[in-house]
């Protein structure tokens, strides 16, 4: 920032040099020796400005990483209840757009540290020739700033205003291109849509008329402090007898100016990054659960098997809400059991899978895993999952591992073969279907060689064919290689398939079949 500084004040006495240089001119006394000297000045001026910009610039990226890694720890430590809670786009958004407001503030701080140095620099060189041309240009430059600082701010009210607008129509316009089948069924509701709603919000232009004559009054603001500067120091300052240089002061006049705009121009975007800070803080608080001390007795050495998983009096309640969502409840799941669990809507199904996995802590009651409280990575660890709400990954964790031939084996087993290529990091794909991508997450869960699989209405975007033939080959395949698996599934002709039948409703087990 330093270096900022000096470009700043460089700058500055090179545009007085070049005053100086042109009064002298003018007067016959300039002579080559001195001009070869400013111009060895303004090189050294041209290198110090390069080495700013350089040093300005890593700065700026080292702050930038410094707070998305700041973040991106966070969201790692989080709990998946709060993503969810937040919204995980919601959160990936707010990091990039407030990442970038900090970006660009902090090249402003260099812009108005560079600017401010460059204002300080010339008025105090030609405070030395005319103290009085000084205090009359410094007057206009303050009155200039305040009028064009009032003008943003009515100018950045109404384009907030616009935005607004403009984003409703895109709204309405989306709606429009959505749902234009089911308005080709409803002409009325087309109507509406469009003569009520579309057409009225796209032809009011009032916000940007607006703009417009708040933009053209801004540069009207511009240009008059420009030209009062120039006429300030090329006539008001002569004609008043306090100034000893015209072309000393139009020169400092014009730059005064340029530095004039530099600073009304960066302020906002530096506000925009305080603010951007601020959001970014609350985030990474939001983030961050409270701190979670693994029990004593857990174990950080988990094995890869486990003989039997108990719950006992587990409950879970989102934040905020009156009641539990889940339990509380007591289950065992022993190890090598196909169980099936079913219920209605809200019934706690999914709840139960994620407290199970150790995807969400309960907010009462153990999880005990062969007697013993493990800690909750280790418990984790025992489980592969492929959730409604599933995302497939094209890259392999540990792509020196991938066993390409088994990844083969099981892409044809799900009858993948054709529509996704193996590939030495992970798996090639298509544009694939709802159901296929789902067969796809279940290949790479497979891939894990986890003991426990969990599944929630895995076969929900199957077709009638391969359901049965999941229900009928997969499971059974799976259960004789040992794998545990859970799964919530609706489809009560193969309910016979599994060893034990879960039915919740009311976030409570209702029913615990033997099949």
């Amino acid at each position: 920032m330093s270096l900022t500084v000096v470009a700043g004040f460089s700058q500055a006495l090179a545009v007085v040099g070049i005053g100086l240089g042109a009064q002298a001119l003018e007067a016959g006394a300039l002579d080559w020796s001195a001009g070869a000297l400013f111009a060895s000045m303004l090189a050294l001026f041209v290198v110090i400005a390069a080495i700013s910009q350089l040093t300005g610039q890593r700065l700026v990226e080292r702050m930038t990483t410094d707070a998305a890694e700041r973040i991106g720890a966070a969201i790692a430590g989080s709990e998946l209840a709060t993503i969810e809670a937040m919204g995980g786009l919601r959160v990936v958004d707010a990091l990039s757009r407030n990442v970038a407001a900090m970006r660009r503030g902090a090249h402003a701080a260099l812009g108005i540290l560079f600017a401010s140095a460059q204002l300080v620099g010339l008025l105090g060189a030609l405070a030395l020739y005319s103290s009085g041309t000084t205090i009359m240009l410094l007057g206009v430059a303050l009155l200039g700033f305040v009028l064009q600082d009032r003008v943003r701010t009515r100018a950045e009210a109404i384009a907030r205003r616009a935005e607004r607008e403009d984003a409703r129509v895109g709204l309405l316009s989306r709606h429009l291109a959505s749902g234009f089948r089911e308005l080709l069924g409803s002409r009325r509701r087309e109507a509406d849509l469009v003569a009520g709603h579309l057409l009225p919000a796209a032809t009011d232009l009032s916000a940007q008329r607006g703009l417009a004559r708040v933009t053209a009054y801004r540069a009207g603001v511009a240009t008059w402090v420009a030209l009062t500067l120039v006429l300030v120091a090329a006539f008001v300052a002569p004609v008043m007898g306090l100034t000893a240089g015209i072309a000393l002061a139009v020169f400092v006049a014009s730059h005064t100016y340029d530095g004039l705009q530099a600073v009304v121009t960066y302020l906002p975007l530096i506000t925009e990054a305080g603010q951007a800070i601020e959001r970014l803080d609350g985030l990474a608080a939001a983030l961050v659960p409270a701190a979670q001390p693994a029990p004593r007795s857990a174990s950080r050495a988990a094995p890869r098997g486990f003989d039997v998983i108990s719950l006992r009096g587990v409950a879970f309640s989102y934040s905020g809400a009156p009641t539990p969502t889940l339990g509380p409840l007591t289950l065992d799941l022993r190890k090598g059991e196909v169980v099936f669990i079913t219920g209605g809507n809200g019934s706690g199904k999914s709840t139960l899978m994620k407290v199970l996995t150790g995807l969400y802590r309960p907010t009462a009651g153990l999880v005990m895993i062969d007697g013993a409280m493990w800690h909750i990575e280790d418990q984790r660890a025992l489980f592969s999952t492929v959730f409604t709400d599933f995302h497939v990954f094209e890259h392999t964790q540990d792509a020196k591992a991938f066993d390409q031939d088994r990844a083969q084996a099981l892409l044809d087993m799900v009858h993948l073969d054709g529509h996704v290529r193996v590939s030495e990091t992970g798996f090639a794909m298509g544009r694939l279907s709802a159901g296929r991508r789902k067969r796809l997450a279940l290949v790479q869960a497979l891939l894990e060689d986890r003991p426990i699989l969990v599944l929630d209405e895995w076969t929900a975007d199957q077709d009638p064919d391969f359901r049965s033939e999941f229900f009928d080959r997969l499971i059974p395949d799976l259960a004789a290689r040992g794998i545990t698996v859970v799964a919530v599934t609706h489809d009560e002709r193969f309910f016979d398939r599994c060893d034990r039948l879960l039915r919740l409703a009311d976030g409570q087990i209702v029913t615990d079949l033997a099949t």
